[in-house]
């Protein structure tokens, strides 16, 4: 599969992932959230969200600049809310953190600060993390005339996406060719290290490897099926970058008779208890993976339980209480329960 870059849309470019790293360049969304779910507020363009009730928010903006010279307002981020609430569950990431469902009025309350009101009282980290940090700001001054449809037909053009307020600009987007980025001149932040950046878009993770040895890329995705087996091209420096915690998830319909085993807690946690996940982790991810045995990562500071905090977990590979779950629950080798082997 090509990896890609087709959209560089805030509104549609924000659920495949090589996608998501072109919006990242060139929009900032709220919050920047850092390993273990830490916001980090020296990065954010938020520089702090408050409620006392869990149902009125207050979110105040640091001063920021676009690449045209005019402040990133609060009212620029009301226009990207005004956008996703148009756009309804074509929107990517609607119902995501609430929003915008749960949001009862959003109201501008000076250039640098906004208040949000929820329709309920809801968790805030929920609320916070998952709605709010999704909330990009776009600018109304110089996109206000622009239509939906518009913004749709336009993701893939490079002079569409002005101005920006993240580090870079899109100078071209070639789609199944190559991607350039050059320096955002209004850019607040530190000053970049570079003039250009070009992406390439390859086949294959060993394409992108042969492009090392041979020059033609200056840094690519080492895939974890390949780290530890293959030595890094001579002079090349290598780094291994944190894990960013996602989750995926198998969802039991127990209505269906043939999934009847499955609604006893018992036979779900054998399962988990029948997985070896430490070899998983060391043999098939060459240790780029950590264990998980809950819901929530137990490295997670603040999101976790004091037991799961604490290393008390509710599962964990151990094939002889796997063996006593699924008897006492009355699936034995070779028994059969209620026609289920």
């Amino acid at each position: 599969m090509k990896h890609d870059i087709s959209s560089m849309s805030p509104l549609y470019g924000i659920t495949d992932g090589y996608n998501e790293d072109a919006v990242g360049l060139t929009y900032l969304s709220l919050l920047w959230i850092v390993d273990n779910s830490r916001i980090d507020w020296s990065r954010s363009l938020a520089s702090a969200i408050t409620t006392s009730d869990d149902q009125n928010f207050l979110v105040t903006l640091r001063p920021w600049v676009w690449s045209d010279g005019a402040p990133v307002t609060a009212d620029d981020v009301k226009y990207y809310f005004e956008l996703a609430v148009a756009m309804g569950p074509g929107w990517p990431l609607y119902g995501q953190g609430g929003l915008p469902q749960k949001v009862k009025s959003f109201d501008v309350l000076s250039p640098t600060q906004l208040r949000i009101v929820t329709t309920e009282k809801v968790n805030p980290a929920w609320f916070i993390y998952d709605g709010i940090a999704d909330l990009t700001p776009l600018p109304r001054h110089a996109w206000a005339g622009r239509t939906l449809d518009e913004m749709y037909q336009g993701q893939s053009r490079a002079d569409f996406f002005r101005p920006v307020d993240g580090p870079m600009m899109a100078a071209a987007l070639n789609v199944g060719i190559d991607a350039v980025f050059v320096p955002n001149p209004a850019w607040p932040g530190p000053k970049l290290r570079l003039n250009r950046l070009i992406f390439t878009f390859l086949d294959s993770s060993g394409e992108a490897l042969l492009g090392l040895r041979s020059g033609a890329v200056d840094l690519a995705g080492l895939p974890n099926t390949l780290y530890g087996r293959m030595a890094p091209p001579a002079g090349t420096h290598t780094v291994v970058l944190p894990q960013e915690p996602y989750q995926n998830m198998l969802i039991i319909n127990y209505r269906n008779p043939a999934m009847a085993p499955f609604a006893d807690a018992r036979v779900r946690q054998a399962m988990e208890d029948a997985i070896d996940q430490p070899a998983l982790v060391r043999d098939v991810f060459r240790g780029a993976g950590d264990v998980a045995y809950a819901p929530v990562e137990s490295g997670m500071a603040g999101f976790v339980s004091p037991a799961i905090a604490a290393g008390r977990l509710p599962v964990g590979y151990d094939p002889a209480r796997a063996r006593a779950l699924l008897a006492a629950a009355g699936y034995a080798p070779g028994a059969r329960r209620d026609g289920q082997g």
